[in-house]
């Protein structure tokens, strides 16, 4: 027998699960290289390798996602990506 999930049991299927971590570790890259440009002093925008990553192998939808959450979070943190 095939272990089906029925409708509306409440689990999350196994792809946005896949699709929430890849998004999550997408927005970590995008925190990570906006640090090191900061940090570094390089006149480039490192801040957007994980929003290309993420609409490269997603799509569309996952690349807003991450720009849009990781832009809110650098904002929330840091005062100089205001």
């Amino acid at each position: 027998m095939e272990n089906k999930q029925a409708k509306g049991s409440g689990r999350i299927p196994i792809r946005f699960l896949r699709a929430g971590v890849f998004c999550i570790v997408c927005i970590v890259i995008n925190c990570l290289g906006s640090q090191i440009a900061l940090q570094l002093k390089l006149p480039v925008y490192l801040d957007s390798l994980g929003t290309v990553l993420a609409s490269m192998i997603g799509g569309y939808v996952p690349g807003i996602v991450v720009g849009y959450l990781a832009a809110l979070l650098q904002g929330i943190f840091s005062a100089s990506s205001i």
